[in-house]
């Protein structure tokens, strides 16, 4: 599954094939599979997003606590599902650090650019400067705020 998620989008039906087969025959799973799994489905666009809120339940009703690795996936698996998907990255970002899993620098450029692209910019500022205020240097965004319009551009 690993090798699948790290082969890019074209391998997530692959990904998904062997988490079913896995499943099927016993194969006790853990965090880390289910992180390949849910990476594999951000990797694989838009269409998975359902698919990787799926298995982060799936998690849930197994008690295998969600690590960075897998709450960041499925976030980002949400921003590439587009605007009907922000509120559960948001409300996935809270949940984590509620549960005391520290948000990455991929964790809050996924949420940053989830909230700004459902135009909600003032969210997502709010957030870019929470992880800068955190020191995170390696941030692959950056939130300008335009002196003319007032609104953030990427």
């Amino acid at each position: 599954i690993s090798a699948c998620e790290k082969g890019g989008g074209k391998y997530t039906e692959t990904a998904l094939s062997l988490l079913d087969e896995a499943k099927s025959v016993g194969i006790k799973l853990d965090v880390k599979i289910y992180s390949a799994a849910t990476s594999a489905c951000e990797k694989g666009g838009a269409k998975y997003t359902e698919t990787a809120l799926s298995l982060l339940a799936q998690m849930r009703e197994e008690r295998i606590r969600p690590d960075v690795r897998s709450y960041s996936s499925v976030i980002s698996a949400c921003e590439k599902g587009g605007a009907k998907y922000s509120d559960p990255a948001l409300s996935l970002f809270h949940e984590m650090k509620k549960a005391g899993v520290n948000p990455s620098d991929a964790t809050y450029t996924a949420i940053t650019k989830a909230l700004y692209d459902s135009k909600r910019y003032s969210e997502a500022l709010n957030l870019a400067k929470e992880a800068a205020g955190l020191g995170l240097k390696e941030r692959p965004f950056r939130i300008n705020v335009s002196m003319e319009s007032g609104l953030p551009k990427w």
